[in-house]
Parts: C-alpha cells; sequence; structure tokens
C-alpha cells in the first residue's frame, strides 16, 4: 500500500477531475484500496480539499458541456444519421453487399428542449425573487411593537391555542390601559386617505 503524499494527492486529484475512471479504477491505478483513499480524505485536509476542488471543476465542466450542447440544439436543431445495408446471397451461397443508404435527417429544436430550458431559466428567476428579506418595519410605540411580534408569532406556529389566548388576553389589557400615550407626531395611516 502506498503512503499518502502531496505528490500522490495531486495525482488521483487529477485522475478524478479528468472523470476518464472511476473511484475504484483510480484507486487500482495508485496501489491504494478505497478505504485507504476515504482514511486520507478524513484524516489529511489538504487532500480532501484537493478532491472538492477536483470535483467542483468535474461538475462545472460537464454543466458547461451539458449547456452549449442545450444552446446547440436550441440555435440549430441537431441530425440524425441512419445507414441501412442491403445484403444478398450470390449462387455460391456467399453473401455480398447489394447496397448501403445513408440518411441524414435534421430535427429543428424540439418542443421538450425548449420548455425545460424555459423552465430552467424560470427557476433561476424565481430563486432570486423569492429570496426572503427581512422587514424592517419601525413603530412608534410599544404596543404596535408587540402587535406586530404577535402576528409573526402566531404566524409561524409554535405556539399553542393556550399560549397564543393568553398573549392576546395581555395584548388587549395593555392597549385597555390609561397609561397608553400617542406620540402626537407619530404617523397616522387614516390621515393618508
Amino acid at each position: 500500500m502506498a503512503k499518502y503524499t502531496e505528490e500522490l494527492g495531486k495525482k488521483i486529484a487529477d485522475a478524478i477531475e479528468q472523470d476518464e475512471y472511476t473511484l475504484g479504477e483510480i484507486c487500482a491505478i495508485y496501489s491504494i484500496s478505497r478505504k485507504t483513499f476515504y482514511q486520507w480524505v478524513r484524516k489529511y485536509s489538504d487532500f480532501k480539499e484537493m478532491i472538492d476542488d477536483a470535483r467542483a471543476g468535474r461538475d462545472e465542466r460537464l454543466a458547461q458541456k451539458a449547456r452549449k450542447i442545450l444552446k446547440q440544439r436550441l440555435e440549430h436543431g441537431y441530425t440524425v444519421t441512419t445507414t441501412r445495408y442491403k445484403y444478398a446471397v450470390d449462387e455460391y451461397g456467399e453473401i455480398y453487399l447489394t447496397g448501403k443508404t445513408v440518411t441524414m435527417k435534421e430535427y429543428s429544436a424540439d418542443e421538450k428542449t425548449l420548455k425545460m430550458a424555459m423552465a430552467k431559466e424560470g427557476e433561476i428567476e424565481e430563486k432570486v425573487e423569492n429570496i426572503r428579506v427581512p422587514w424592517e418595519i419601525i413603530v412608534q410605540n410599544q404596543e404596535a411593537a408587540d402587535q406586530l411580534q404577535f402576528l409573526q408569532d402566531n404566524g409561524s406556529g409554535n405556539f399553542t391555542e393556550e399560549e397564543m389566548q393568553a398573549r392576546r388576553e395581555a395584548l388587549k389589557v395593555k392597549s385597555d390601559s390609561p397609561e397608553t400615550k400617542v406620540d402626537p407626531d407619530a404617523y397616522d395611516p387614516t390621515l393618508d386617505r
């Protein structure tokens, strides 16, 4: 069994990035077992990093090839070549070629490919649009802050019905108390009408 060296680690990472062999074949080429490979990944952080980078590079190259093929299909369609051979038997029982027909048929971008590309683009846009940005609400008094907190907590489903009822009562008592003061300079949405 080979000992780990940085040079051997680079060779293994390069082989993974080239994506020509399976992991088992790579291990056999460099005379290590799969178990040893995974032990090295756990034990040597630089080796793990090289392997992760190699896999990321391989995946990116594969995705790039897929995008290139998809783009080509969308722009130019694709061609299917079919070859047919005709054989015959002569008077001596020998088989010989009597004809060869090569058919090339070009297809425009099919509807399924177009739908897939459009759906993928829509998913990307939807992910960007659905990124949650927390709201920042500025309130003028503690009562409004408590009520907003109540709405947020109620929507999350973190509380039982009894706890929610107790919080409603506490907020009701606060809003009915005479010590609640309203700032005369506070924003009043009813004045916007």
